[in-house]
């Protein structure tokens, strides 16, 4: 169990948040070519440049949500 000064605990959670630092810092190839993140990229945030540049931030932000179903196309050719 714990001990008085919560000792287990707090290592446990070391071990957790060491965990979790190595799953998130953890770099996996990809099968994609370089053109479709480079896309989805420019298919996000234009819409938000656009926006931010005619100071209408709440059309850039729905067109960005819109541009982001470009990461959720099948696996096609580009």
């Amino acid at each position: 169990m714990t001990r008085r000064d919560g000792g287990t605990v707090w290592h446990g959670f070391r071990a957790m948040l060491r965990e979790e630092w190595r799953q998130l810092a953890t770099i996996h190839p990809s099968d994609r070519p370089w053109q479709m993140p480079f896309a989805a990229a420019l298919a996000s945030g234009l819409p938000l440049l656009v926006g931010a540049w005619f100071g209408h931030m709440d059309y850039g932000l729905v067109s960005s949500l819109g541009g982001l179903i470009f990461l959720y196309t099948p696996n096609t050719p580009l």
